[in-house]
């Protein structure tokens, strides 16, 4: 869910607050889960706070790197260029 209101390209879908709430909670009950945290970076994204969004993506980047998962660290590689440039992700599936 937290993705969704987070990168939903309907603006009347996203809501960046809730996001970053349901994703927070995500990360305190798994550390270490590299989706949980992509959603989250994507979150802050939507919030405006890029600094965050790139430091959790990088982490995120990290997980997905050491386990191999290449669909992930695509995706994550994405996610920081525009979070480093000051951009959303919007997800277009």
């Amino acid at each position: 869910m937290a993705w969704l209101l987070a990168t939903s390209p309907d603006g009347q879908l996203r809501d960046g607050p809730k996001a970053v709430q349901l994703a927070e909670s995500a990360c305190e009950a798994e550390p270490n889960d590299p989706i949980f945290k992509a959603t989250l970076a994507a979150a802050y994204a939507e919030t405006g706070r890029f600094n965050d969004a790139v430091k959790t993506a990088q982490d995120a980047l990290g997980i997905a790197e050491a386990a191999g998962n290449n669909a992930l660290v695509d995706l994550l590689r994405l996610q920081l260029s525009l979070y480093n440039s000051g951009q959303r992700y919007r997800d277009v599936r």
